[in-house]
């Protein structure tokens, strides 16, 4: 079980359509599936049900949403505790969307990098886009 399909199982209950959910995470509906049936698999039970071209959680998705709901709140909480002790001062925090972290950002980043003649601090978090945009509004990331 990893990260991004918990975060992948969280928007998916929410949005209940797997084509939004993928469109929102910035991932192909293909992916999302396949995150989400290795995810069924592993825990032995159905997440979700069918119906008509939405999805709906089964009574074992309800309740694992609430474990995953506290867990990731628990991890994103850590995060931000274990960032402030950091000073930021020389450096940048920035939350991306995983797909675009080793096609755009890293990259990017490396030009930076050049163009700049140094190394420098950067620290890049991955996110489905609304929990960024949520971090950014918080003062998590100094971009996103």
């Amino acid at each position: 079980m990893t990260l991004n399909q918990l975060r992948y199982f969280q928007v998916l209950a929410r949005m209940e359509h797997f084509h939004h959910a993928a469109a929102s995470l910035y991932i192909s509906q293909p992916a999302l599936s396949r995150a989400i049936s290795q995810l069924e698999q592993e825990l032995g039970v159905s997440l979700f049900e069918k119906r008509g071209r939405n999805v709906a959680l089964t009574p074992e998705g309800r309740i694992f949403l609430e474990y995953t709901d506290r867990a990731l709140e628990q991890l994103d909480q850590g995060i931000a505790q274990i960032s402030s002790f950091a000073s930021m001062s020389d450096g940048v925090s920035i939350g991306c969307v995983l797909p675009a972290v080793s096609t755009y950002l890293a990259p990017l980043l490396e030009r930076y990098r050049q163009k700049l003649g140094r190394p420098f601090r950067c620290r890049t978090w991955t996110g489905a886009s609304q929990e960024l945009l949520e971090g950014m509004l918080n003062g998590r990331y100094d971009m996103i």
